[in-house]
């Protein structure tokens, strides 16, 4: 995992996982991914990554996303997280082309259904019993 990225994963668990979250889809991926923002207790999980200099803004799927560049810019500018120190900093899809994806345990509550992605990348989902 890339420097940081056991900071962010740390992070996004804390914030959510075991949590009821709000996941607003803009779409698919070429991998048949989610793409879109995650919410809990009205707060944008994905915001709060990127300006504390944990992710990254993904300019190629939310390329009009303001809120995303500031607080992008923002944290590079004031050296947070993964922009703070001297090591060689790798954008995440130049990383994954190099290396594969380490995919942590995570749970998601998406549209009504439970979403568990495993370390080995395999996820398996169910429908919330009300």
């Amino acid at each position: 995992m890339q420097t940081y990225g056991n900071n962010a994963t740390d992070t996004l668990k804390a914030s959510i996982l075991g949590n009821v979250v709000k996941v607003v889809s803009h779409g698919q991926d070429r991998y048949d991914r989610t793409i879109g923002e995650i919410y809990h207790d009205g707060t944008q999980i994905n915001g709060s990554l990127v300006a504390g200099g944990l992710a990254w803004h993904y300019v190629s799927y939310a390329p009009d996303d303001i809120t995303l560049a500031e607080a992008e810019t923002q944290a590079r500018r004031l050296k947070k997280g993964l922009w703070s120190g001297s090591h060689k900093i790798i954008a995440p899809w130049d990383w994954r082309k190099m290396s594969g994806i380490s995919i942590g345990d995570l749970r998601l509550v998406y549209d009504s259904t439970i979403i568990e992605i495993a370390r080995d990348g395999s996820f398996n989902h169910c429908p919330v019993n009300d």
